[in-house]
């Protein structure tokens, strides 16, 4: 949910109409609530398939695989090469989100540094999304320029940030989140 860039919209939402074990003792929504509706309406996550999501087992690998594969984009493609685990797993190496973090399957809990790599492999990697005629198309979006709204720059430099220059001490006229490029080579 926060790698999509929905962390806000996660704050305002529930998922105990979605799942019976979002709610804990007293009533109250599981801490987890407005991430695992996000995550279900981007269709991330389906839950266990008994109207509960079990919040607070520890992710299995493929399952992280999972869901990382489905936030790019590429359900249907897995669904068409086998479906649950085996056409996640393949998808997810074939395009690189399991790139030097390759764990044997098993109904183990992924270490957090296994999800870290996941989750830091898919960054840059190609979306797909589904076209008004309903077909599926490779997009030059990424995760981190896309939802995050993260760019790559070459030969500039970030001279004000926020109202503050990093050349020439002194008042800047930007406000908060704004920033002033300069290019090295007139571009």
């Amino acid at each position: 949910t926060r790698a999509m860039g929905q962390e806000e919209v996660a704050k305002n939402v529930s998922s105990a109409d979605i799942f019976t074990d979002m709610v804990v003792e007293g009533g109250k929504d599981h801490w987890a609530t407005g991430y695992v509706r996000v995550a279900y309406n981007l269709g991330i996550i389906v839950g266990m398939g008994d109207n509960t999501f079990v919040p607070d087992a520890p992710v299995t690998y493929e399952q992280a695989v999972k869901m990382i594969v489905c936030a790019l984009g590429y359900e249907q493609i897995c669904i068409d090469r086998g479906g649950w685990p085996t056409g996640y797993l393949s998808i997810g190496n074939e395009i690189g989100v399991t790139k030097a973090a390759i764990m044997q399957p098993s109904s183990q809990p992924a270490p957090r540094g296994m999800v870290t790599k996941l989750l830091y492999n898919s960054m840059n990697l190609r979306i797909i999304e589904k076209t008004s005629s309903g077909n599926y198309s490779l997009t030059t979006k990424t995760i981190l320029n896309s939802k995050l709204k993260v760019f790559e720059l070459h030969n500039a430099m970030v001279v004000e940030v926020d109202g503050i220059a990093s050349l020439n001490p002194g008042k800047s006229s930007l406000r908060e989140g704004e920033m002033i490029l300069e290019s090295s080579n007139n571009e």
